[in-house]
């Protein structure tokens, strides 16, 4: 498989996962408890991009990618993209001590490689 389709069909899987916890995180902002967090008008959604992802990453190994070379990518991006999103979507923040750990993630994915 073409390298850069590879990671384009990672990144989609990843995409779909991180779209699908943000939910999550608006889900349970706005959710009373658990019965109220799964009954939520959104999960239907979550699932479905749960399911996006297994889709994904399916195709990638059905075509012999290997799973360490899927979860270097996966991983990375993940880091990135949830992070990202924590800030701009819930207003989180990022001490110094988080920022070291995500940059030791990332450079031990790196390192893996």
């Amino acid at each position: 498989m073409n390298k850069i389709i590879e990671i384009g069909i990672i990144a989609v899987g990843v995409v779909a996962i991180v779209i699908a916890d943000v939910l999550l995180k608006k889900i349970s902002l706005e959710a009373s408890g658990m019965q109220a967090a799964i009954r939520h008008r959104l999960m239907f959604l979550v699932v479905a991009l749960y399911l996006v992802q297994v889709v994904a990453y399916t195709y990638v190994f059905v075509n012999q990618v290997q799973l360490s070379t899927v979860s270097i990518i996966q991983t990375a991006l993940y880091v990135i993209a949830l992070t990202a999103s924590g800030l701009y979507f819930f207003g989180e923040t990022i001490g110094a001590r988080e920022g070291v750990g995500i940059l030791f993630a990332l450079i031990g994915v790196a390192l893996l490689s």
